[in-house]
């Protein structure tokens, strides 16, 4: 991908025809520069647990696998996301078997996660939503993607919470994208996020729910969904548009 972007950039004259020449020793310092930080600061390098990990203390931890399956299962769960979380039987020991896995800051229990699509600190705790899929740790048309839920006192000791949104399926939603939090005029809690339909090639649209006072449960507004683009600027936005962020003016 380096060799061609260079490409690209050496046939606009961004870079010099000798630029061969000039990268090597640049590449060469990069990687000096990143061996004297692993030898200098051994902090940085990745933990096992118990071996001086701030996680290693977490009462969660120390739960068998399904009580861990257990922390992220919603009260309301549909089939479909009951079924996905299993997904997390046999990958949660591999997770943490893994002696390069991270384990100081934040990480799921196993599978894929991305875009921390939401943070805001709530009443003593900074709370953060991400996407995540229980059943999967690459994109496939099975994966169950939904949002991730956790808390912290202190951004260091985290706990797992029950998943905050998952696919409406029965209503053609295919997977809950990201989007972003706010507390209403009302001073209730609100996500907004972009749903994914099951259809091929149709447009996404821009859902909202709303929360109880602790963030822990959620639900979708009958409204949804909020914007179309058949309401909200028609096709120059095309099917992709995504990932909504509200914020107060």
């Amino acid at each position: 991908m380096w060799d061609s972007a260079w490409k690209i950039e050496k046939r606009n004259g961004i870079f010099p025809n000798n630029y061969d020449a000039v990268r090597l020793p640049g590449a060469f310092l990069t990687s000096a520069i990143c061996l004297a930080l692993l030898f200098l600061c051994p902090h940085l390098l990745p933990v096992s647990e118990g071996q001086g990990s701030a996680w290693a203390e977490h009462p969660q931890l120390s739960l068998t696998v399904d009580q861990k399956i257990d922390l992220l299962t919603p009260e309301n769960a549909s089939p479909s996301i009951l079924e996905a979380l299993q997904g997390l039987r046999k990958t949660i020991p591999q997770a943490e078997s893994d002696p390069t896995r991270p384990v100081y800051h934040f990480r799921p229990l196993a599978q894929w996660m991305s875009d921390p699509c939401a943070a805001i600190y709530h009443k003593g705790y900074y709370h953060l939503f991400h996407q995540f899929a229980p059943n999967g740790d690459h994109i496939t048309p099975e994966l169950r993607m939904c949002w991730g839920h956790a808390r912290s006192k202190d951004l260091v000791h985290w706990e797992y919470l029950p998943l905050a949104l998952w696919a409406s399926r029965d209503v053609g939603e295919r997977r809950c994208n990201s989007g972003s939090i706010t507390i209403n005029g009302d001073g209730q809690p609100m996500i907004f996020y972009t749903s994914c339909p099951i259809k091929h090639k149709s447009a996404r649209q821009q859902w909202a729910a709303t929360g109880s006072h602790d963030l822990l449960r959620w639900k979708k507004v009958p409204d949804n969904p909020l914007l179309t683009v058949e309401t909200h600027g028609g096709p120059r936005f095309g099917n992709g548009w995504s990932d909504p962020f509200v914020f107060q003016v």
